[in-house]
């Protein structure tokens, strides 16, 4: 498929079935597909709508309508984990997911909807030496290796509309890999609107400013997420 991504090995293999909550969407459920006592109409309806929306957001993800695709996922999404687990090769839709994620920059969004991927690869009996898992493995590697888990927050509140449109965010370096500076261009976004940012960044020092004044001390943002353990770091600007 079009979307597909292309990818080496990793250097090492990410661990297994690594618990991660709404990570494994579809995850509890998985062999069944419904909850124990569910009506099975419900659950037939259910499947019916999941599976018409997983074969949209492959038509869609085809036609690069990445937009629709990202509506079409979070609107399975909310459908709950039966959702997902009613589809038939449901790590295809969170792939492209996560490829959507990536377009828009959500780091952490295609970090978790990869997991889910490989979660589902995992109980369907996906080789563990096939490509499609080798893949997924390849990409979280490369995640850990290349972004932090961060959370910015203002010092206090409520935070003036004009604070948030003059707040930016400046890397000392920007990254030379477009999924990287996709990324940052998210997270600035992001503060513009709300003031806030919980995420992945880049690795790499960064500060916060207002115009040419400080909003906050430089940090540094090092490898390795909440995913494997890692402490998110923590950033305070003055508003």
């Amino acid at each position: 498929m079009a979307y597909l991504y292309e990818t080496n090995s990793p250097s090492h293999w990410y661990p297994a079935r690594r618990r991660c909550g709404s990570c494994e969407a579809g995850a509890p459920d998985a062999r069944t597909g419904s909850r124990l006592g569910q009506d099975p109409t419900t659950t037939t309806v259910l499947q019916s709508q999941a599976t018409r929306l997983a074969g949209e957001i492959k038509t869609l993800a085809e036609a690069r309508a990445w937009t629709r695709v990202e509506a079409l996922y979070l609107q399975l999404e909310s459908m709950g984990n039966e959702a997902f687990a009613s589809i038939p090769n449901a790590s295809e839709v969170h792939h492209i997911g996560a490829v959507a994620a990536d377009i828009f920059g959500n780091t952490q969004l295609r970090q978790t909807r990869l997991v889910r991927e490989k979660y589902s690869l995992e109980t369907t009996g996906e080789s563990l030496t096939g490509l499609a898992y080798r893949t997924v493995i390849a990409q979280l590697d490369a995640i850990e290796k290349a972004y932090g888990s961060v959370t910015v927050a203002p010092r206090s509140r409520p935070i003036s509309k004009r604070s948030r449109l003059l707040l930016e965010l400046i890397p000392a370096a920007l990254p030379s890999v477009p999924e990287q500076r996709r990324s940052i261009e998210a997270a600035a976004a992001s503060l513009k609107e709300s003031g806030e940012f919980n995420g992945l960044l880049p690795v790499g020092n960064y500060v916060l400013k207002s115009g040419k004044r400080p909003l906050s001390q430089p940090f540094t943002v090092s490898a390795g997420t909440e995913l494997v353990g890692k402490k998110r770091l923590a950033v305070v600007w003055d508003n």
